[in-house]
């Protein structure tokens, strides 16, 4: 290992060599985004796969591109190590058991389990699953091509690419495309970090013209103009929309039902050359952020993420509105019990009873979906749900939630929908309409005697 440093605005950061695989595999883990960009889901499902495969023919992880429908194998390894031997027998042992239609099963389903806990996850992926659930997706379209292409690909992270490692690469069949992530630790703070890779995706570059036209300072009445824009554009999209005047910021405000404040998914601050959004979204849930979006981190306003925006130009606004209404989706706890207005109503019934269990919603859902050629937009499909059940719920149903937001029906049919959602039984695409899928529909055949 060279022991070449980086002078960082004064301060020295020394070569730093991890002191295990593990700690090394962790680094990347962490700064996976970073590494391989926004469009690549690192997978790190090592312990989840060995329960099903086995020891010993598990990578240390895997990168996902949705979009692209490509599944990357990665072997995190030191360059002290022998990396042909480790690499050669994971490889080829994995591509063994990948062969095999069960074991893509399998890996099917450990992965189709590992996404739907991640909401920001499903999110992004239910747009291309169309009809299909998730697992059919995963299966037919990802691992089934690669299983008769056999074009696997394989990336191997190292800490120093030397001479030594590129020739024990050279004879591997899938070739490997190798990663040299170097560590660096401050001097006096061994625990501060940093680190030095070439990335793999396109960065955006920032011309020196950009650059001056950037911190051009804008009149102040052409930043009083994209606010406004903003406002307006905000008050006509959502119902309930609010705004909320503070001396530093405007606050772009839901108020939801029930509810005694308006919640801000965006605060607007006027700066001089520029206007600075503070949005209340992930940013890890933005597959595509422009290069003026940042992560905030640490430092997020809000527990559940924070993306800041900063507008300098009226073409930038589209991109800015896209990114707060990503926010305004991420804010509703479920879709289908959002704020817009719903249809009028039913005659509440004045039978008394017991509630509905959770469970009778099942098969009236997805009844009321096969209605509707499969398919019902929010504002109808919870109105379309009580209707379809008004006949058997009594007055127990319709009493409020223990914090007076909503009626109970409503409660038990929207946890019954997010739990078919997650068994591929219906799809929810954008936060506004929901589908059956194929496997819904030859679930309902199967039960609709059930009822």
């Amino acid at each position: 290992m060279t022991d070449d440093m980086i002078l960082l605005d004064g301060v020295r950061y020394h070569r730093y060599e991890p002191k295990s695989e593990s700690e090394f595999e962790r680094m990347v883990v962490e700064n996976a985004r970073e590494i391989f960009g926004g469009d690549a889901i690192y997978l790190d499902i090592k312990k989840l796969i060995k329960t099903e495969w086995g020891k010993g023919t598990i990578p240390d992880g895997y990168l996902f591109y949705p979009e692209q429908k490509r599944f990357v194998l990665v072997e995190v390894e030191l360059s002290s190590h022998p990396v042909y031997e480790h690499i050669s027998k994971q490889v080829n042992k994995f591509i063994s058991a990948f062969s095999n239609y069960k074991s893509r099963q399998k890996l099917a389903s450990v992965l189709k389990d590992h996404i739907e806990d991640n909401p920001l996850l499903i999110k992004r992926i239910q747009p291309l699953l169309g009809m299909k659930g998730l697992y059919e997706f995963l299966e037919f379209e990802v691992f089934e091509p690669l299983a008769d292409s056999k074009a696997f690909e394989v990336f191997v992270i190292i800490e120093d690419e030397t001479p030594a490692v590129i020739e024990a690469l050279s004879w591997l069949n899938p070739h490997p495309q190798l990663i040299e992530v170097t560590v660096y630790a401050r001097e006096g703070a061994e625990t501060v970090k940093a680190m030095r890779f070439v990335p793999q995706y396109q960065i955006a570059p920032r011309t020196e013209k950009l650059e001056k036209e950037q911190e051009t300072i804008r009149p102040a009445d052409v930043l009083e103009e994209m606010t406004n824009d903003l406002i307006k554009w905000f008050k006509g999209e959502f119902v309930n929309a609010a705004i909320n005047k503070a001396q530093e910021y405007t606050g772009l405000a839901i108020l939801k039902p029930g509810a005694q404040k308006a919640n801000n998914i965006c605060e607007i601050h006027t700066q001089k050359t520029r206007v600075k959004l503070h949005i209340r979204l992930e940013y890890d849930s933005i597959i595509k952020p422009t290069n003026f979006t940042e992560k905030v981190g640490w430092l997020s306003w809000w527990s559940d993420g924070d993306t800041v925006a900063r507008i300098r130009n009226r073409s930038e606004l589209d991109e800015a509105k896209r990114l707060i209404s990503l926010a305004y989706e991420q804010l509703e706890r479920q879709a289908i019990l959002g704020i817009r207005k719903e249809q009028e109503p039913f005659t509440q019934t004045k039978v008394v009873g017991k509630l509905l269990p959770s469970i009778a919603y099942k098969l009236p859902i997805l009844a009321v979906l096969l209605e509707n050629n499969g398919h019902l937009h929010r504002s109808e499909f919870l109105y379309s749900i009580g209707n379809y059940l008004k006949d058997i719920m009594t007055n127990s149903d319709f009493e409020k939630t223990p914090k007076g937001q909503r009626e109970i029906w409503k409660d038990h049919a929207a946890s019954r929908a997010y739990s078919m959602k997650k068994e591929g039984l219906i799809l929810c695409e954008n936060g506004e309409d929901w589908y059956i899928t194929t496997t819904g529909r030859k679930y309902y055949e199967g039960h609709k005697n059930d009822m």
